[in-house]
């Protein structure tokens, strides 16, 4: 390995700072979580999708490192897909470069604790048993690794990191993210940290008088600026929260970006190294389908016959596109195991922008389609994600005629939750019949503009949920 490559990467072993144009200026609102994990001994994992900003993540905890006092040449920055980077014997001739360059000593003599940052560790071959070996013999290395996902998660014979792991899953922007990035006003940013706060608590601990009394309050507060937040909320489900993707001018970027940044990696690329794919084709065409089709319920036994192709083959490649973290899917909602894995699972996408431009949709279009409603749908389906990792497991429902979006079992109970993105909402009987069948939580409705309480369930306008 070559020190002047590390150099070039690394200035700030000269400068004391990351360089401007590295660090994005919409910090992620995960990065103080796992600025605060990085005084723990586990290795750090940030997992997620292409393009989402892994590597800006990595550069803003660099920063952060740098100005709690970290040694800047104790902080050692490496993209793993980086062509100048050569991976025979990679962590030896690594750690001779350390103790040569920047320690002068042993690093297991080392006093300081060193910050290795590995991009994309998953082009690295047996990486993980490297980072156990120098985990479980206490080297002063603080690991943290990213990983477009499937790589990682296809690694299931090989000595396990179980238990010395942070995991830390990176989705696309968030809607207060996009309203950061989008440098609207400060009091909407304000606004954006309470609900984000009472949301948080209320799937905690659901208890709908706290959440209610606060929502009036944020509501009243934001109801100067409802049209401008509507504005950019209308914006947000249109584009999605692809960091990159949003910054893009030109009209062909615009057009070819999923395609070409995402899609094409992904198919071609990043599933084929971890699983074996015979069909490249196949696994396209189900993908396009899997974000097209976001919200339905599938039948695999119906799309093999669609595309000519064995039911166990159209499972294992749904499988590999959900190590992408492209494309979910979710279980149906009963009481045993057995007849949740029984039962039809139901299709999401991760991002509206997918969506939206991978179908080349205008806005004319959307509104022509009346989509607007499943927009929402995605939207509210990724911000469930970001809460059931502190609140249990997401599930949907049907039986009979009666079906609701999501159902999120918590410790505390159920919460069925549905979208009703339009201008009646009195629909609910999916929502009844659960209420019904379960011993279930306050039910929330999630609306265009409705704010209010009615038969135990809580409709609260989109503007007031998504954070």
């Amino acid at each position: 390995m070559d020190i002047g490559i590390l150099r070039d990467i690394n200035d700030w072993w000269v400068t004391g700072r990351v360089r401007d144009t590295f660090l994005e200026p919409v910090p992620r609102k995960i990065t103080p979580e796992i600025l605060q994990a990085m005084d723990e001994r586990q290795i750090i994992l940030l997992e997620g999708p292409r393009r989402v900003g892994k590597t800006s993540i990595i550069f803003h905890l660099i920063q952060g490192l740098i100005e709690k006092g970290i040694n800047p040449r104790h902080i050692i920055y490496i993209s793993l897909d980086d062509p100048l980077i050569r991976k025979e014997k990679f962590f030896e001739s690594l750690l001779s470069i350390i103790e040569t360059y920047l320690t002068g000593m042993r690093i297991q003599s080392a006093k300081e604790k060193l910050y290795l940052f590995l991009d994309e560790v998953t082009h690295l071959k047996e990486w993980e048993l490297y980072l156990k070996r120098y985990y479980d013999q206490k080297y002063p290395i603080k690991f943290v690794v990213s990983s477009s996902a499937a790589s990682f998660l296809v690694k299931k014979g090989r000595e396990s990191l179980v238990g010395r792991l942070f995991r830390f899953n990176i989705p696309p922007f968030s809607f207060s993210e996009f309203l950061q990035f989008r440098q609207i006003k400060e009091e909407i940013i304000r606004l954006q940290e309470d609900i984000i706060t009472l949301w948080k608590v209320f799937f905690e601990r659901p208890d709908r008088e706290p959440l209610l009394r606060g929502l009036v309050q944020i509501s009243k507060r934001m109801a100067l600026h409802n049209r401008e937040v509507d504005i950019h909320l209308y914006q947000f489900l249109l584009n999605g929260g692809f960091p990159e993707f949003l910054q893009l001018k030109g009209e062909r970027s615009i057009r070819q970006y999923f395609t070409e940044n995402i899609l094409e990696r992904v198919i071609y690329h990043d599933i084929p190294e971890a699983f074996r794919v015979a069909d490249r084709g196949l696994l396209e065409n189900l993908l396009l389908y899997s974000i097209f089709h976001s919200g339905s319920i599938i039948n695999i036994n119906e799309i093999a016959a669609s595309y000519n192709a064995t039911r166990q083959t159209v499972s294992d490649y749904l499988h590999y596109l959900q190590t992408s973290m492209l494309v979910r899917l979710l279980e149906k909602y009963a009481r045993t195991e057995a007849s949740r894995l029984r039962a039809f699972r139901k299709l999401y996408t991760i991002d509206t922008g997918l969506y939206i431009h991978l179908q080349r949709l205008t806005p004319a279009q959307v509104e022509e389609k009346g989509i607007l409603g499943q927009l929402a749908e995605i939207a509210v389906f990724s911000q469930l994600n970001l809460y059931k990792g502190i609140s249990g497991k997401l599930f949907y429902f049907r039986e009979r005629e009666a079906e609701v979006d999501f159902i999120l079992e918590t410790t505390k109970g159920l919460i069925p939750i549905e979208v009703k993105y339009r201008e009646t909402t009195k629909d609910i009987k999916g929502i009844r019949y659960f209420m019904g069948k379960f011993k279930a939580k306050t039910p929330l409705i999630i609306t265009k503009d409705t704010f209010r309480v009615e038969e135990r369930a809580l409709y609260v306008p989109l503007r007031l949920f998504l954070s």
